[in-house]
């Protein structure tokens, strides 16, 4: 597939009030050498990211019952070894409220190029079983040429505190990929990808994916879209020509329900106007 040509026009910059949330609201700031583990809190909810390794976000605590195992990012720039987006560089993070959290990776060797992620956790009711994260990832793009960047997200959720018995499915809007959903009995995780949706996608059990980014030059995810049951593990793949002086934004927003999740229609159009926002994008 024909990477994308992303312009400092790009439409993702525009969209809705999610970039509003995200993007204006969170920014980085150096922080203590010490800490690189941070947790985030909200109503019946807290959540990990350990920033300085690729164990990355590594709990998802909703009603006092972790749901996750491993869910973080790994970036290649053309065809050679992806490597977690830890390893890029000098880490800067905020947390403008204990929800929060936005942190920068700054290149060591590439000058120009940097990579920052934002997370909105969103608890809900005590008891209700129900949490929400908002998501961004944004490439920025200095270096004095084009990078031929691609990004990929490895989630391994143990629902129900285990790490057998789930199955995943991922779905295809016939443009890309822009919806995951994970289930394990009642428990369910769903994730919605606002924009752009996914190049590529993979399904399998743990840890086929997560070994062969580690292992393969040039892998790109095979698009097997449903595993399971057992331990299940998904991951998405952005392949994107980020010119010079420009940059790249994936928004997205995971939905964690101990009851049955609605239909991917449903769910995109009920979790914070995420259909909305698709809608603002085809008009475009």
């Amino acid at each position: 597939m024909k990477p994308r040509q992303v312009s400092s026009l790009s439409p993702v910059k525009q969209v809705c009030a999610f970039s509003a949330i995200l993007g204006l609201a969170l920014i980085a700031l150096p922080s203590p050498t010490l800490a690189q583990v941070v947790s985030l809190s909200s109503a019946n909810s807290s959540a990990t990211v350990d920033l300085g390794t690729s164990a990355g976000m590594n709990n998802w605590t909703v009603d006092g019952g972790n749901q996750l195992n491993q869910q973080w990012f790994w970036y290649r720039i053309g065809n050679g070894l992806a490597t977690p987006i830890n390893t890029i560089g000098a880490i800067a993070y905020s947390q403008p409220g204990a929800d929060q959290l936005a942190a920068t990776y700054s290149s060591s060797t590439l000058a120009g190029f940097s990579l920052e992620i934002k997370y909105i956790l969103s608890g809900g009711a005590i008891n209700s079983g129900a949490s929400q994260i908002l998501e961004t990832i944004k490439v920025n793009n200095t270096t004095g040429g084009d990078l031929d960047f691609h990004l990929f997200q490895y989630s391994d959720f143990n629902l129900g505190g285990t790490a057998g018995g789930d199955s995943v499915e991922i779905f295809n809007s016939g443009s890309g990929y822009d919806f995951v959903s994970q289930s394990d009995g009642v428990t369910e995780i769903a994730e919605a990808i606002t924009l752009p949706e996914a190049n590529r996608a993979e399904a399998r059990l743990y840890d086929t994916t997560r070994n062969n980014l580690d292992t393969v030059p040039g892998y790109n995810l095979d698009n097997n879209l449903t595993t399971g049951p057992g331990d299940a593990t998904w991951s998405l793949q952005w392949d994107v020509n980020v010119l010079n002086n420009s940059s790249f934004e994936v928004f997205k927003n995971k939905a964690l329900s101990v009851t049955p999740i609605p239909e991917p229609a449903a769910l995109s159009l009920l979790t914070l106007g995420l259909g909305a926002c698709r809608f603002i994008r085809r008009r475009k």
